[in-house]
């Protein structure tokens, strides 16, 4: 895959470079590759908190590592609690998905349109949420922050 080659070398070039390791993981995330992704993420997640809390708790949860996916929303809640800290509630949303907890990640997702969460503009094509798309909830969702309806045959 051409991104796997781009995001290597460009970690070979920069390997400390965060948002690289972080991008890097998402694409792991989305070739199944979730050992992968964790090391990722928990790289990130040990400079940067708010960065990596909802990458590696989603990753965590989809791995069936559920103790520490809950660590991780604990962690990110905290975080978001304290003064001058903003974690984005779509953030939370992920890490609730990961754990199957649906209920929880749309209440938390309505809250990320209800601050307008700039990268909502793509919540009916991000492939995160792609297994989202025959749920009412999501639907709704993708109504009223007048979006097109997603694509049901990607």
């Amino acid at each position: 895959m051409q991104a796997d080659a781009c995001f290597n070398k460009l970690l070979d070039e920069q390997p400390d470079y965060l948002n690289g390791q972080y991008a890097h993981a998402y694409v792991y995330l989305q070739r199944g590759m979730h050992q992968e992704a964790a090391k990722l993420f928990e790289r990130v997640y040990e400079t940067n908190k708010s960065l990596g809390g909802a990458g590696l708790g989603y990753t965590y949860g989809v791995m069936g590592r559920r103790a520490e996916a809950l660590k991780v929303l604990d962690d990110m809640l905290n975080l978001s609690r304290q003064p001058n800290t903003y974690v984005p509630s779509q953030e939370i949303a992920m890490i609730y998905l990961g754990l199957g907890d649906l209920d929880n990640a749309f209440v938390w997702l309505n809250k990320a349109a209800d601050e307008r969460f700039a990268p909502f503009a793509y919540l009916a094509i991000d492939p995160m949420f792609k297994n989202l798309h025959s749920d009412t909830r999501f639907i709704e969702l993708v109504h009223r922050l007048h979006l097109p309806p997603s694509n049901p045959s990607t």
